[in-house]
């Protein structure tokens, strides 16, 4: 799968300055991202939303709030996510649109 971004292929894990000035690409990072595959990825390598909110810096209310799809994240926390995870932050964002 290849994603871009204002025309570029995007590679490894985005970074939120790579896309700090382009609205629509904020709007699709924060739409598509799937709190299963969030949930799934930290429980396969054995964290707790407690864990994962220590790691990474997000408060671990929003993680809860993510992975259950009643909120999206912004594009700074799946950025810390992803990199305690790693994985790039494209594996979070859902097949279908």
């Amino acid at each position: 799968m290849s994603w871009m971004l204002a025309g570029k292929p995007i590679q490894g894990i985005i970074h939120p300055v790579a896309i700090k000035d382009n609205t629509e690409a904020r709007k699709w990072v924060r739409n598509m991202v799937s709190g299963k595959r969030l949930r799934e990825l930290r429980e396969s390598k054995d964290l707790t939303q407690t864990e994962l909110s220590k790691r990474s810096g997000v408060n671990q209310d929003s993680i809860s709030r993510y992975e259950s799809s009643q909120r999206q994240p912004t594009v700074d926390h799946m950025y810390r996510m992803s990199k305690v995870l790693g994985k790039p932050m494209e594996y979070f964002m859902l097949d279908e649109i």
